[in-house]
């Protein structure tokens, strides 16, 4: 299970370390107070859905190489990764394996001459209260000479940038305080130049911003609740795309927004037929929903605005009770969707179709991500279980056992065994304060029979690239914990301060996040015990004597890479990172 003292936690292939720690908000820090542990925080929770949160951008050095071919996918960066510039793939390589009819047509392309937010931050504003930008911002960003980290810290009434905070938690490089409490954030991957940030800031009213920091403007959506009055949960971008992204409201509907559109009037006015709706089994689509509501006159500007030019794109009414987070698939095309009501929700996006309903064990989900090829989707609930599904083929995998509270933070290490078939690691965090890192490989699974259909490795390895599910039910009850395997945690140690809410991933370190807004950075610890298998070496570390791999991975590998000899690295070449 691991060992904690607080600042370092032991795990089987080597010890993490809290290396510094800040709270921004309280203005208390490392080096004003001590080692970690030594001075944090008080614990406490957040107020009712307002819990801080953290996205990333990275920037290639201006004499770095072009992003590899099958690399990481730039969507991950939402679901907590933080990855070395060029170990994404390339922009829009994802979008040249299938055509696109819906709501994706036209993605993959940036304009010649892209629309920008119009009012400066600095204007007249009751959303935003007061602005401190870094003022050689723009020119660290054209002027660089190494990979820089853009991570944005959402807490209390606060957005925060840091620059690199990897390497150190120093000052942020920029702070915009708002009136309201910002309750989710997201950055567009695909946009992302030395001279511009589309950023998009969701409150809990409903209101939203789209800003750019470095030229210091924005442009509000949703104004007031203008367009739908439900408090806003989660927002994402859509990959590939440079105007369209996704809004999750706490009514269980989702709207398809364009950031260069203007607001419509009424959303929740727009009948949809729902006497005898069955959300496990169906979505309702509104398509050009201005157009249903009979107008298209903004009583806020006094004029008549063509439907085209309104917003939203497309209005999807998913859930009977609030979503909680949305993450897209690295095909870009799947979206999870979580919610309150006990269901994550496998959608197509383009097509706007619902493939899949799973049940939880108990209770709502909280969170969810994807594993980097795609082939899993892993979700965190209120039944304090994380949860390991198979969604093209339509089946729960295993659930995983360790945390006594909700489960607030969940991503995949994809660097802890690199390019293995079978072998995953997924990272954990909690209200009850838990950090739980999770092992385990698919062949080396105990395989029950799920509600009467046999399950094997060689099938689930013929049906991975497939996007149609093999299950035909859309609904897919809770399996019963005889019918799954439940796994148990490699290392779960208790951090000190209060709950947490968030972390982020990089093949160096761990960045945590607390509800009252502390930042703990962890290091990851230097021996051999990440794998390669194209001889590679990351983030230019070596080390001599790579013999073999891990004591407590060779069982796993091999079952899971044929041919291997334990003792040998015949098949393998060992990477430190």
């Amino acid at each position: 299970m691991g060992s904690s003292d607080g600042t370092h936690y032991q795990a089987p292939e080597g010890t993490y370390k809290c290396v510094d720690w800040a709270n921004p908000i309280l203005n208390r820090s490392a080096a004003q107070h001590g080692s970690a542990g030594s001075a944090f925080s008080t614990p406490r929770g957040p107020a009712l859905n307002e819990a801080p949160r953290m996205s990333a951008v990275s920037f290639r050095a201006l004499n770095a190489p072009q992003p590899m071919s099958g690399g990481l996918d730039l969507c991950l960066t939402a679901q907590g990764l933080d990855a070395n510039p060029r170990e994404y793939c390339s922009a829009g390589e994802a979008f040249t394996q299938r055509s696109y009819a819906g709501i994706y047509k036209g993605c993959g392309s940036l304009s010649p001459r892209p629309t920008r937010p119009k009012t400066g931050v600095k204007s007249n504003n009751p959303l935003i209260v007061r602005v401190n930008i870094h003022k050689d911002l723009q020119k660290i960003l054209s002027q660089r000479t190494e990979d820089v980290t853009v991570t944005f810290v959402s807490a209390s009434k606060t957005l925060l940038w840091y620059i690199n905070i990897g390497q150190g938690i120093q000052e942020p490089v920029g702070r915009v305080t708002f009136s309201q409490t910002p309750v989710c954030h997201d950055v567009n991957q695909f946009t992302c130049l030395q001279d511009r940030l589309d950023v998009l800031v969701g409150f809990a009213k409903g209101d939203m911003i789209w800003m750019d920091p470095i030229a210091m403007k924005y442009t509000r959506l949703n104004k007031d609740g203008t367009m739908l009055s439900a408090a806003l949960r989660q927002i994402r971008w859509v990959p590939q795309s440079e105007n369209l992204f996704l809004s999750a409201h706490a009514d269980g509907s989702i709207m398809v927004l364009d950031r260069d559109r203007d607001d419509s009037l009424g959303m929740d006015q727009i009948p949809m037929q729902q006497s005898h709706w069955d959300s496990r089994a169906t979505m309702l689509v509104s398509q050009d929903a201005p157009s249903k509501l009979g107008g298209g006159t903004l009583m806020s500007r006094q004029k008549e605005t063509p439907r085209e030019r309104l917003n939203p794109v497309s209005y999807w009414r998913v859930s009977t009770k609030a979503i909680t987070d949305i993450a897209f698939s690295p095909d870009h095309v799947r979206v999870a969707v979580t919610s309150e009501d006990g269901l994550w929700r496998l959608i197509d996006a383009d097509a706007q179709i619902l493939l899949h309903s799973f049940a939880s064990y108990f209770g709502g989900f909280t969170c969810v991500c994807w594993s980097p090829d795609g082939r899993l989707a892993l979700t965190g609930g209120q039944d304090d279980l994380l949860t390991l599904w198979l969604p093209n083929e339509g089946y729960i995998l295993a659930r995983a056992q360790g945390h006594n509270s909700f489960v607030t933070g969940i991503t995949f290490d994809p660097w802890y065994a690199r390019h293995s078939e079978d072998l995953y690691r997924f990272v954990s965090v909690g209200e009850d304060r838990n950090l739980c890192f999770w092992d385990f490989s698919i062949s080396n699974l105990s395989h029950p029979r799920l509600h009467g259909r046999s399950w094997s490795h060689s099938s689930h390895r013929r049906s991975i690239g497939s996007f149609r599910p093999m299950n035909p039910d859309v609904y897919v009850p809770a399996s019963t914990r005889a019918q799954v395997s439940m796994l148990q945690s490699m290392m779960c140690a208790k951090v000190p301060g209060g709950m947490l809410s968030a972390l982020r991933i990089s093949p160096n370190m761990l960045l945590l996040l607390h509800c009252d807004g502390q930042l703990d950075l962890i290091a990851r610890p230097t021996s051999p015990r990440y794998v390669q298998l194209d001889g590679e070496v990351d983030l230019g570390r070596t080390e001599n004597n790579l013999k073999g791999p891990p004591k407590h991975l060779s069982h796993a590998f091999a079952l899971s890479i044929p041919g291997m000899r334990k003792g040998t690295s015949n098949n393998l070449a060992y990477t430190v990172v």
